[in-house]
């Protein structure tokens, strides 16, 4: 999940960028009329805010509607899937996420479009060395992009051969008509490790006297 994330910002990031170069001049023209740097920041931290916030609640929209899906073609012997649901907690984080991303996403445009606020009138005459810089950069972030993808297929293929490999692998008993139990005795009752181990004995002994068991 975190490098879909990183991955994810990283495409914003380089959307928000193209999108911020575009209005470079609109910029230098704002700060040449007296916007101040943190008025400007203000301006291009709040329009990153509104698109992370926007994919937020689209997301939890989503996730509200894919959970009851996913659980209904969710074999029987996956364990715990009737209990996944949306939270208050899962919308809080999804929430400062989102506000972290906005974050990281609106930091290089910041970054790299307040250098050019004092000279972006005069940037697209003489613009040749800058430009070569901002294409660099938004090259990096294409190269991280594909750097994570990359890495997240690695992995995803290697958890799939596992997971085959696992399959194929003998347990060292016959699993058909096994079934598997947990057991929660009472601390108040059984204390002691001594006590705990009597009691899985005496669990042991009356279940192996049951017929066909």
């Amino acid at each position: 999940m975190a490098l879909v994330l990183v991955i994810a910002c990283a495409n914003v990031a380089n959307l928000f960028i193209a999108r911020m170069e575009s209005k470079r001049s609109e910029l230098a023209v704002r700060r040449a009329l007296g916007a101040g740097r943190v008025g400007l920041a203000r301006y291009v931290l709040a329009e990153a805010l509104t698109l992370s916030m926007a994919g937020g609640v689209l997301s939890l929209l989503i996730v509200s509607w894919a959970i009851p899906a996913l659980s209904r073609l969710a074999p029987l012997e996956l364990p715990r899937v009737q209990g996944l649901r949306a939270t208050l907690g899962t919308a809080g984080v999804t929430v400062a996420l989102s506000m972290l991303v906005a974050l990281l996403v609106a930091a290089w445009p910041l970054v790299r479009t307040s250098e050019g606020w004092t000279q972006g009138l005069a940037g697209r005459a003489r613009g040749g060395t800058a430009g070569r810089s901002r294409h660099r950069g938004r090259a990096a972030l294409v190269v991280t992009q594909i750097a994570f993808a990359v890495s997240l297929l690695v992995g995803a293929g290697l958890l799939v051969d596992g997971l085959r490999v696992l399959r194929q692998t003998d347990p060292g008993f016959n699993p058909i008509d096994s079934w598997a139990i947990d057991l929660h005795a009472s601390q108040l009752r059984y204390p002691d490790d001594a006590a705990l181990w009597g009691f899985h004995r005496a669990v042991l002994e009356r279940v192996s006297g049951i017929p066909g068991v």
